[in-house]
């Protein structure tokens, strides 16, 4: 898997312990979260190469803030 989407996946990824200092926990992956992670990593990278048309249109489509 590339690094960057990886790191992406962990941003989007919670770990909830059941009780402090216990080894039980849940990890939960927020698919949505995640999906919102990489459009806006798309976003940036149009509008840091001048396409700013481009980066509007992706944010209108997904309702990312401005």
């Amino acid at each position: 898997m590339n690094e960057r989407i990886r790191e992406l996946a962990e941003q989007a990824t919670t770990t909830v312990s059941a009780v402090p200092n216990e080894s039980m926990a849940w990890t939960y992956f927020d698919t949505e979260k995640f999906a919102q992670l990489i459009v806006q990593e798309c976003m940036s990278k149009l509008y840091l190469n001048g396409y700013d048309d481009a980066m509007i249109q992706l944010q209108k489509d997904f309702g990312l803030g401005e």
